[in-house]
């Protein structure tokens, strides 16, 4: 019983260009972040004696953080997918070539 994996690696590239788009989706995230940075004035007295506007800064910093590394490993990922997708067709294109090859040796 052959029990030994079966991988379509042109499929390798439908998850590369899915990682991808979901980097991108996380830059954009983390352009908005960078957008929802507010003046002091927005929390008022209360909130400003309280840290509210420095626990709002920090969380705010830590999700930027998570977006950007979000899309840095999935662009990391997409970049991993390219490069198995084209160790697999190397793999597959040599092996062709050698039993081409030997079929021809055999034959003569």
């Amino acid at each position: 019983m052959s029990g030994g994996y079966q991988v379509r690696p042109d499929a390798l590239l439908g998850y590369a260009d899915g990682c991808d788009s979901l980097a991108g989706k996380f830059d954009q995230l983390e352009r908005l972040l960078l957008q929802a940075k507010v003046d002091d004035q927005c929390f008022g007295p209360l909130a400003r004696s309280q840290g509210a506007t420095a626990g709002y800064e920090l969380m705010l910093d830590l999700c930027r953080e998570l977006a950007k590394g979000a899309g840095a490993y999935l662009r990391q990922t997409s970049d991993g997918l390219h490069a198995t997708h084209a160790i697999y067709n190397g793999t597959e294109s040599g092996l062709s070539q050698g039993f081409s090859a030997l079929g021809k040796d055999v034959q003569a």
